[in-house]
């Protein structure tokens, strides 16, 4: 991988996304899937297709802040039940997600740090993280 693709895979995902979302960090993890399944340089269908996936999970998580917000709830009652509701979702990991989950969230961690403590490589704390939040809000919405 070279300069030139990276900027080119810059530039269109500043051609796709508004200015509002993170185009840099959403540049590099579509060249990083990309190198990792294919090891070839992204086409621009591939790099559309992710900047959409970007957008749309931004919609959804738009739409559940304006609805957290229409609560008219203090911020003593939002939260009653989390702490049961955060220990049942974690029951759904496996044991290096829930390592990942609590040295990112609970210490605070780095990725780098995380994969330093968990002694792997940072996309694959990348990969237990994203898929240990995948697991949890499938649970949310089995609920």
């Amino acid at each position: 991988m070279d300069e030139e693709q990276v900027k080119k895979v810059y530039g269109s995902v500043c051609r796709f996304l508004p200015p509002s979302f993170d185009r840099e960090n959403v540049a590099l993890e579509i060249l990083m899937s990309s190198f990792e399944k294919t090891n070839k340089p992204p086409s621009w269908g591939f790099i559309r297709n992710k900047c959409i996936d970007v957008m749309r999970r931004g919609k959804r998580e738009l739409k559940a802040n304006e609805a957290y917000l229409r609560q008219k709830q203090t911020p003593e009652e939002s939260l009653e039940g989390v702490d049961e509701l955060v220990e049942e979702l974690i029951k759904v990991l496996t044991l290096d997600e829930k390592k990942a989950i609590f040295h990112m969230f609970y210490q605070g961690l780095s990725i780098t740090k995380t994969s330093k403590k968990l002694h792997c490589t940072k996309a694959h704390v990348k990969e237990l993280l994203s898929t240990a939040i995948f697991k949890m809000r499938q649970e949310v919405i089995d609920e």
